[in-house]
Order: C-alpha cells, then structure tokens, then sequence
C-alpha cells in the first residue's frame, strides 16, 4: 500500500474490481447509514485523492499486465496442442453386438465424450468444436501438426529460407524514381 488507509486501499481494490466509486464506497466504508448523495459526494472526492489516483492505475496496471499471455504461456499451450489426441476428450469402448456367421463376435465400437470435469482445462483448450449431426456428436480438435508448424516458427527450427535478390534491378528502380528518367540499359 502506498501510505493508504485500509479503507482506502479495500476502496481501490474494490473500484478497480466493479468499476462504481459508490458501489466501492459503500462496501469499504461504514455507509449503511449515508444518503446516497452523501455516498456519491465521497466517493467522488477519494477519486480525487492523489495517492488514491496513484493506487488504481497501480491496480489497473497489474489487471492489464497480468491478463496478456506471455510468451511462455503461448509455447505450453501450443505443445499442449500438439500433445492431445482424442483419448484426452473421450473414452472408447467396444460390446458385442451378435456373431457373424462364421461364430465370430461382431463388435460395436461405443464412444463418449468425457465430462468437462474429467478433462484438464488445457486439454479443453484442444477442442475445436462439438457438434450434433444425424450420425452422432462430432468433436474435432485442433490441427497439432498446425500447433507444431507454430512452435517451429516461434522458436527458429526451421531451416533459413534462401532469397534471391536482384540488387541492380532494384538499384534500376531507386535511380529511375530519384531522377525521375528512364535509366540505360546496363
């Protein structure tokens, strides 16, 4: 705390979380017995208070800093994205159904997608989509080979691409446009 009182800085704590001055002032405060003018009237001078000013865009800037992905978090969820396959997100099973004529067991392959709580939420992540269609749900995930396409940009495996410049052509250009004629052919 920046020399604040400890209602002062629940005051803070609680603007920058709902973004209401009197809304703030009244959790922070003894108001319960405050007209709301009143309420309004202090609300409005601790936002005028200086080392109160300082503290919210203290707070404010620690919301915005900690809400952008770094670029660590990026990486793990792009592995992560790579890593999961579709036995993460649902379990199969197999029955038998009947025999074929031959007495061998003819099998059903039975599927379902696993509860959001049987699922880690970085796993979740991976999903793409679910949809309902005529055969059954439909869960596609994320491409990974495009996930690892991704980290091997980000992190510089992929082999130095070979460019090709012509300098004396685009030397032609930058004299054709500085003097404003048709250069002679070389």
């Amino acid at each position: 705390m920046s020399n604040l009182t400890q209602k002062q800085e629940a005051f803070c704590i609680e603007y920058n979380r709902c973004g209401n001055a009197s809304d703030a002032y009244r959790a922070s405060y003894s108001a319960e017995k405050m007209k709301l003018e009143t309420i309004n009237v202090k609300a409005s001078e601790l936002l005028k208070n200086g080392k109160i000013a300082v503290r919210l865009k203290e707070l404010n800037q620690a919301a915005v800093t900690s809400s952008v992905m770094t670029k660590q978090e990026a990486l793990e969820r792009l592995s992560l994205s790579a890593r999961v396959t579709v036995n993460d997100i649902a379990e199969f099973s197999e029955r038998v159904v009947g025999q074929d004529e031959n007495g061998a067991d003819v099998k059903e392959t039975i599927w379902r997608i696993k509860n959001s709580d049987e699922i880690s939420p970085l796993a979740l992540s991976a999903i793409k989509s679910v949809t309902a269609t005529k055969m059954g749900p439909k869960l596609e995930l994320h491409d990974p080979q495009a996930a690892i396409k991704q980290l091997s940009d980000i992190l510089g495996w992929n082999a130095p691409t070979k460019i090709n410049a012509d300098l004396n052509a685009r030397t032609t250009v930058v004299i054709k446009d500085m003097t404003g004629k048709k250069p002679k052919s070389a």
